[in-house]
């Protein structure tokens, strides 16, 4: 898989390059110093640019298959731009030549509306699963598809079985980096 990492010089981001490498992938490190960059590998591409630069991350996301985003900021009581800023390039983007994954790791702060599920904190397994339903729920029924008639694929979903009767199954990625849950019988 082709991937590319924002934020690639952070701990987070360095460590997430070094995984994915190892694991087969071929991966472009997208970093405002590339002459930092620690890591080198024969299916490593280093690239210099900034999330604040919408050029520069198009052609990141150019032929990727995912995108990856470590992106972070010290604590600061100033408005943070980074992130609404830069995921919303990283997202147009994507929306330009096709790419459909992408993975956020962030330590920002957290809200705990349903819709903003990726700011949210979960807090134990009762609760994650919570939010997973209302997440596919939320995603195959009411968000706009790219069909004609801009319809759900699923069409209207039954409501979701009760907490209790659902198992959510565990598998790690990137060596636990990135884990996906998977609701199983």
């Amino acid at each position: 898989m082709k991937l590319v990492v924002f934020g690639a010089n952070g701990p987070t981001g360095q460590l997430l390059t070094k995984q994915a490498l190892a694991e087969g992938h071929a991966v472009t490190a997208v970093t405002r110093h590339p002459e930092a960059f620690p890591l080198r590998d024969a299916r490593l591409r280093v690239l210099c640019g900034d999330v604040f630069d919408r050029l520069s991350v198009e052609e990141a996301v150019a032929g990727q298959d995912a995108v990856l985003s470590t992106l972070g900021v010290p604590y600061s009581r100033k408005p943070i731009t980074l992130y609404s800023q830069g995921t919303a390039h990283i997202v147009w983007a994507m929306n330009r030549y096709g790419v459909r994954r992408l993975v956020c790791v962030s330590s920002s702060g957290v809200d705990p509306h349903p819709e903003l599920l990726d700011r949210m904190l979960l807090l134990g397994r009762r609760h994650l699963q919570i939010a997973l339903l209302g997440y596919v729920a939320h995603y195959n029924q009411h968000r706009p598809h790219r069909t004609l008639g801009q319809a759900p694929p699923l069409g209207a979903v039954p409501p979701p079985a009760p907490a209790a009767n659902v198992r959510i199954l565990r598998v790690d990625r990137l060596g636990g980096l990135i884990h996906e849950y998977i609701q199983v019988a």
